[in-house]
Formats: C-alpha cells, structure tokens, sequence
C-alpha cells in the first residue's frame, strides 16, 4: 500500500533520536525524528508515543481525498491533534505556556524560547489571503480536471502582528467552495490578495479532516489583487514559434 503521509519533524534539546521511515507517493524516505513531547490531545483518544520501528508506526487517523490515500501516524501527535480537532470540524492551535502565543504548524516546542508546555485552543477560522498559487497544469493525477484551482496562503485574523509586525498565524489550504469542492474557474477568477475568506472542513475518514477556506459571505468583499494573466502571450508566443 502506498501513503501519502503528512508529517513534520522538529528536533528538541533534550530529546532521544529514533527513526521513523515515511511512506509516501514518491518511494520511502527514512528521515531521524526526535521523541515528541506529550500535551493536549483530547483525552478521549489518549495513546502511548511509540516508534512503531522502522516501518513509523501505525496511521492513528486514515482517509482518502480525491482517490489519495491519506494518513497521520500515531508517530506523529502533534499532527495526529491538529488533524483531529479539524475532525471535530474545530480549528485549534498551540498556546505556549511560556508567553501566551499561539503558533502554527504544529509543533513539539515553542518556537520562540523552545519549551514544551502548551494546551490546544480554539480559535477563529477567518481570515485574509496574503498570497496564492493558480495551478493551471496538475502534476498529480488526482487533480487533473480540476484546474484551474488555488493554492492559498491565509492569515488569521487572530494574533495578527504579534508579537512582531511581521509575524501572523498563515495557514496553507485551497480554495473551495462552502461544500467543499474545489472552486470553479468562476470563483477562482474573483479570488486574489485582499479576499476574506473563513474555515472550512473537509471530512476525509473518520475523526479526520482537512481545513480549506472558502469566500466569506458575511463581510464585504474588497477589490482583490491578482497576479497578471500571461497566458494568452506565452501561447501567442508558443504559436508563432
């Protein structure tokens, strides 16, 4: 069977080395992980860190997107969490003891002073797209006659500018509908830098799901930039050659 996996690895000072092997589309990578600190999974769904040997583990939550084979291993918790809140159809991040902020991705250790103390809360899913990717050509054959479709970078509105004016919460997802299709070209053409858009989830297995954003319908919409449309003189360039 093949997998396509979603991991993460973030080495901490203190923490044993093991080494999980990673199945993926494109062959096998084995990869050092460190042992990843314990907090704030729903205690319904509490298990034991383990390695899982050379194989990393068993895949805690499973699913399919688009004929794909997803999976989270038990290997993995911090991802295991996120993506099961998500499940929950709830969009819950790390705070960190240490200084109160949140982060994302997910990970074993504050990023800004590196420890481990945190609990996973809610937080509201909107925001604005501050940029994007238009695929016009799909790689992967479960997206061919999809296109076009966008990829979006989304920035909460939650914690914007802290604690520097640069920093944010940016969360990766596509653009869809409120059903959770990918958008169709009329909807992509009106979607730019600017749009407003909110959380929405994409069951994909049981307890598992994945967050996408769609236009927000309760706020008006600016006038969003996009990126210029080239098309049409790369294939006039392309037909006269």
């Amino acid at each position: 069977m093949r997998w396509t996996t979603i991991a993460r690895w973030a080495p901490t000072a203190t923490a044993s080395t093991a080494t999980t092997t990673v199945r993926a589309a494109a062959g096998r990578f084995a990869m050092p992980r460190s042992r990843p600190t314990w907090a704030g999974r729903p205690s319904t769904w509490a298990r034991r860190w383990s390695c899982g040997g050379a194989d990393g583990g068993t895949m805690a939550v499973e699913g399919q997107y688009l004929g794909m084979q997803l999976g989270v291993p038990d290997t993995d918790p911090e991802n295991l969490a996120f993506f099961e809140w998500c499940g929950r159809h709830e969009l819950r991040l790390q705070r960190w003891q240490s200084n109160g902020l949140l982060s994302y991705p997910p990970g074993t250790a504050n990023p800004w002073d590196g420890t481990p103390e945190h609990a996973w809360e809610p937080v509201e899913g909107r925001g604005t797209i501050v940029s994007y990717c238009e695929v016009h050509h799909a790689i992967h054959p479960a997206f061919r006659g999809k296109t076009p479709y966008l990829t979006l970078l989304v920035e909460l509105d939650t914690q914007r500018s802290e604690p520097s004016e640069h920093e944010a919460l940016r969360i990766v997802g596509n653009l869809v509908t409120p059903e959770g299709e990918l958008a169709p070209p009329e909807l992509v053409e009106r979607t730019g830098i600017g749009s407003r858009v909110r959380i929405v989830y994409l069951d994909v297995g049981e307890g598992f799901a994945l967050p996408q954003w769609t236009l927000d319908g309760e706020v008006e919409q600016p006038t969003p930039w996009r990126y210029p449309d080239t098309r049409a003189g790369h294939e006039a360039a392309n037909g006269s050659g």
